[in-house]
């Protein structure tokens, strides 16, 4: 996996000699810890990525005292950003087998972010217990201008972590603050709402 930012780029942002390479391995986990920290404030995948959903059960028809069925939603949303390809959807029988739901019995929005993805008729009834049904599906990674604004949202932060290398920063007035307001105001436009 190569990260958005690369040590090199960001010795240039710190101002750091090119040649010294004593703190490469400490800069390269701030990057991936400042990328991790960037795909969960926007809820999206930034380099792309394989991810799976984990649900006890399948949304089903709601069948009231009166035998009517009320239908429900039955859409199952992909989180995580934009989705390239839905790899399998399983479920676990109740005799503990895992079974694949075929490609034509479902159906799948991949042009939303999340992705959803809804059976054609209806979706089977999977064995008892936690974790009955998982869908593998491949994240894309963000275009090149949301990953040039990610990437600077990047640099600041490794850039703020760099250094401060304490959990509190005190500012000239001896009151403690939080990353830089520019961070926010870069990632914001870029969120993912799950549902919208």
């Amino acid at each position: 996996m190569t990260e958005p930012v690369s040590v090199d780029n960001i010795k240039i942002h710190l101002r750091l000699p090119a040649g010294a390479g004593a703190e490469d391995a400490y800069l390269a986990a701030l990057i991936t810890g400042a990328r991790a920290a960037c795909e969960l404030r926007i809820g999206r995948a930034i380099i792309g990525k394989a991810a799976a959903v984990t649900l006890d059960a399948f949304p089903a028809y709601l069948v009231t005292s009166t035998v009517t069925r009320n239908p429900r939603n039955l859409d199952l949303t992909l989180p995580g950003g934009t989705v390239t390809s839905i790899d399998e959807i399983s479920w676990r029988h109740a005799s503990g087998d895992w079974i694949a739901v075929e490609p034509d019995e479902y159906i799948a929005d991949l042009t939303r972010a999340p992705a959803r993805v809804a059976p054609v008729t209806s979706w089977p009834i999977a064995g008892p217990g936690p974790g009955a049904v998982i869908i593998t599906y491949t994240l894309s990674p963000l275009d090149a201008d949301e990953l040039a604004i990610v990437g600077h949202a990047i640099r600041l932060i490794v850039g703020n972590w760099y250094s401060n290398r304490e959990a509190d920063v005190i500012d000239t007035r001896g009151t403690p603050t939080e990353l830089p307001t520019g961070v926010k105001w870069l990632l914001e436009p870029l969120r993912q709402i799950p549902g919208a």
